[in-house]
């Protein structure tokens, strides 16, 4: 205490805090805006869903406008390959498309065959002709999955079929033209001479004289 003069109290009111208080006007107007944003997300979801569902049905049918397209021209050009055919082949064995394994890519590729007079012609297009040679050397064997092969002495060929009757009439028809071919025998006249190793040129000449001399 300074010069005996009484202490001074100030009196300290505490304000109290504003309670934030939210009427039920408030919550109503905040529910209402809440619902109208969540409808509004879900249409906008549901809009996309729909447009995705349009996208892929076009995607859809636009792939299968293409497919038709390509089917309508592969059938257009094996049409015409079989015309060719008939006018160059008229007398052949058998005749068909089926697929043919390709020999670089191993993939299967459709093609137009024609077995005739013992030759395995096939068509990739009208102007595009190939030939496999069917002697008594060749073999024909099933492989499963309307497969088969034909084996000859430089390659092995592998097909499929469209159906099971398909691959066992090919067969048949390519086996039966092998059986029926005569068997193969080397004539005496066609062996060539034996000459023994290091035997000189004019030796050489001998052995082939005598083998000519003993043919007539």
């Amino acid at each position: 205490m300074n010069g005996g003069e009484p202490a001074k109290y100030e009196e300290t009111v505490e304000i109290p805090k504003p309670i934030s208080k939210i009427s039920h006007l408030d919550r109503r107007i905040t529910n209402v805006a809440k619902t109208k944003f969540e409808k509004a997300k879900g249409d906008e979801t549901q809009k996309d869903a729909i447009t995705d569902g349009e996208d892929k049905k076009e995607r859809m049918q636009k792939k299968r406008n293409e497919e038709k397209h390509d089917s309508d021209v592969v059938q257009d050009k094996f049409e015409i390959i079989l015309n060719e055919v008939r006018k160059e082949y008229p007398d052949a064995a058998i005749q068909g498309k089926f697929h043919k394994e390709s020999q670089i890519f191993k993939r299967y590729e459709e093609r137009y065959f024609v077995f005739h007079n013992g030759t395995l012609y096939y068509f990739k297009d009208s102007k595009t002709k190939k030939q496999i040679k069917i002697d008594k050397t060749c073999k024909v064997r099933k492989s499963g999955n309307k497969r088969f092969e034909i084996e000859t002495p430089m390659r092995i060929y592998k097909f499929q079929a469209s159906t099971d009757d398909d691959q066992s009439e090919w067969c048949k028809v390519v086996q039966e033209y092998i059986d029926y071919l005569p068997e193969i025998f080397l004539d005496k006249k066609d062996e060539l001479p034996e000459v023994p190793n290091g035997t000189d040129p004019e030796g050489i000449q001998e052995a082939v004289d005598q083998a000519a001399d003993a043919s007539k």
